[in-house]
Order: C-alpha cells, then structure tokens, then sequence
C-alpha cells in the first residue's frame, strides 16, 4: 500500500530485498570498543512496518552479553564469606608461665655492738662477734619484694678473763624491699625484722659463779625477749644469672627482755644483780654471701 503510493507520486519504493545488512564488526580505523554499528544506526532507514531500524550492533553486544552471561565465572571457596550468626574464632596464644619466687640462702659473719654494757664491771659484752644464716623467698612480678626469716649466734670476747661472758641468739621474721641499681648488677636491700631473743651469762674459769646464779654447769642465767629492728645493705651480684652476691649490712635492734629467773634468797633476778638491763640497743654490722637458686 505504501509502495503503491510512492509510485503514484513518481518516486521508486525501497524494497526489503533492497536493503543491505549492517556490518557488525569493528570499523577500520575506528577508536577502540566503537563499533561500525553505530554509524548505521543513524542511516538506516525504517523498516517496512513504519518502525525505526534498531542499530545492528545491538544485537551484537545483546550476544557478547548473553554469552558473558553463560561464561563460567570463578568458583568462589565457600568459606571466603564468614557466617554472621558464626562466632568470630580468636587465635588461641599460649597461656604465660607462671611466675616462680626465686630462693635465696646466704650466710654472713658480723659484729655486734652493745653500747648499754660498755662499762659494766661483772659482764663482758660490750661488743660480740657472731653467725648469720639467712633464708627466703623474693616475690613479685618484678621479685623485688623479700620475704624470709634470719637465724644469728653471738658471742662475746675474752679480753677479761675475770668477767662473766655473755651469748645470744636471735631468730627473725623478715620483710624488705630489694632495689636494683647499676642495671641490675648491685641492689640496695632494705629490710624489716620482728622476732626473738635469747640471752644467757655464763661462767669461766677465772670468773666466780655468782651468788644468785641459777642454772648447772657454766650457766648462770638465761632470759628470753622480743625484738624489732631494721636493716640497710648494699649488694654485688655476681654470674651470668646474678645468682652469687656479696654485700655487706648496717642493722639495729631494739630488745625488751623479761626479768629473768631468781633464787631464794636473792632479792632480785640474776640479771638484775648483774646490772643488766631489761631493754638493750643492738647495732649490727655484717658482711656475707647469697646464693639464689
């Protein structure tokens, strides 16, 4: 019908035969991804049904689609994707070692200073020599605290023999502070003691028992007390694990003794006749090594 009009009118019809496919690929010359396609897009005619001719090159990339579709993609692992609902997994560390008090044993040779009896003219002990034994435990996430207990042995002189000789012997709870210095090399202890004293005056040869002794033998008398005091040092620590120290000590106590025993027909205590005291200063000055474990 529309052919037989444009005849009418003198012009030639386009025919469907007459048409020529659209070239569908790539334009020589032609930038890259543009394809010829386009440019007959905007030629072509419209079709004998009155409608626009769509561009021959979209069925083309309609193709390239579909078959981009239908290509095989990359198989994805299962679990690249975490479940939400799936608790997170926490690496698991190793539990840290539990920390171990470090030992320590030593043993010190000291000198023991007794200014109340200096002067007294039945009792030697003025001054006394004596043994330390010490053993304890430092504690700590840095194993600067101490805790321990000293054992001690004091004896004292014969310059006179024709005085009374004097012992003691004290055992101590002790509580200090080890502060390093020097990278560790040296450590300044410092240190508390509460603990027990026992005090007794013995007999010599040259030395006559007293009246009121009490006791057999060499012993005159004996008396215990109580006893708190304190400590400052120095350290050295010696080895490759610091295990060996030497170091030396300034300490003082202070001792309240009890009466002591008495005999019939004393009026006092031995002691008391003796003219010592029931209070009694201690300065201790002492030198000695530590091996910790």
């Amino acid at each position: 019908m529309v052919e037989d009009l444009i005849r009418s009118l003198g012009g030639r019809p386009i025919t469907q035969a007459s048409l020529k496919p659209a070239p569908t690929g790539p334009v020589p010359g032609a930038p890259s991804g543009e394809a010829a396609g386009g440019d007959a897009t905007d030629a072509a005619p419209p079709s004998e049904g009155g409608d626009e001719g769509a561009p021959a090159d979209e069925g083309g990339e309609d193709e390239g689609d579909e078959g981009d579709e239908d290509a095989p993609s990359e198989a994805v692992p299962e679990n690249s994707v975490p479940d939400p609902d799936e608790p997170a997994a926490v690496p698991l560390t190793p539990a840290p070692a539990p920390l171990v008090p470090r030992a320590a044993l030593g043993a010190a040779i000291g000198v023991f200073l007794l200014p109340q009896l200096a002067g007294n003219p039945a009792v030697e002990g003025e001054s006394m020599g004596g043994l330390i034994a010490r053993g304890g435990a430092f504690l700590g996430a840095r194993r600067r605290l101490y805790v321990g207990g000293d054992l001690g042995l004091a004896a004292g002189g014969s310059k006179v023999p024709t005085k009374l000789a004097l012992t003691a012997q004290g055992l101590d709870l002790v509580v200090g502070l080890r502060l390093p210095l020097a990278r560790g090399r040296l450590e300044l202890p410092l240190s508390l003691a509460l603990g027990g004293a026992r005090e007794a005056v013995r007999s010599r040869a040259e030395a006559p028992r007293p009246a009121c002794a009490v006791g057999d033998g060499t012993l005159v008398g004996r008396r215990f007390g109580g006893r708190v005091g304190g400590r400052a040092g120095l350290l050295v620590l010696l080895g490759a694990r610091r295990a060996h120290g030497l170091g030396f000590g300034l300490g003082a106590h202070y001792t309240g003794y009890g009466p002591g025993p008495s005999t019939a027909g004393c009026s006092q205590a031995v002691f008391a006749d003796l003219g010592l005291g029931r209070h009694r200063l201690t300065i201790a000055i002492d030198i000695g090594y530590t091996f910790r474990l």
